[in-house]
């Protein structure tokens, strides 16, 4: 696994929280309140380092995703516990401070996304960090409660090279 997935995972996984969330058009109503608390849970529970807190926030038949930024770095179910375990030993709990500039989502029946831009600072030892994030993630509403199915996250590092806008568009 990357020192990069080590270091922006919690921050990432974690930031999406109500004051961040944008409030979507007049679609989802009572639905878009639901799906703001699933990330709200998501919030705190990582920054009290809660496992069963986090694990809560996904289906529960082992069948959700979570996918980091490099090849390879995907976790299917009980993984996805591990993964966390991982993540609560990189950052200082209750450290992460979030400002999202950007967010879209929709709902769809029983089946809700988002994605979103921010900008995120936390420390880790004491020491501060700055990231810069993607996030998109895919909801299932199941017995009446929302759950990730799906979760990426995304993040440049230093050690990453940005590819040039002419080289993409070819």
């Amino acid at each position: 696994m990357s020192r990069q997935l080590w270091l922006v995972a919690p921050l990432v996984l974690g930031m999406v929280s109500v004051s961040h969330w944008a409030t979507a058009a007049e679609a989802g109503g009572n639905a878009q309140d639901e799906i703001r608390a699933i990330f709200t849970r998501l919030d705190q529970a990582i920054n009290a380092h809660d496992l069963k807190g986090v694990m809560a926030t996904y289906a529960p038949d082992g069948r959700s995703v979570l996918l980091g930024t490099g090849e390879g770095e995907r976790w299917v179910g009980a993984e996805i516990e591990k993964v966390y375990q991982g993540f609560f030993k990189e950052f200082d709990p209750g450290t992460q401070d979030t400002r999202c500039t950007w967010t879209l989502q929709d709902v769809r029946g029983d089946l809700a996304w988002i994605a979103t831009m921010c900008q995120v600072n936390d420390f880790f030892k004491n020491q501060k960090r700055e990231y810069g994030i993607n996030l998109t993630a895919v909801l299932e509403k199941l017995d009446g409660q929302w759950r990730f199915r799906v979760m990426h996250f995304s993040t440049a590092s230093s050690e990453e090279t940005p590819v040039p806008e002419e080289e993409v568009a070819r």
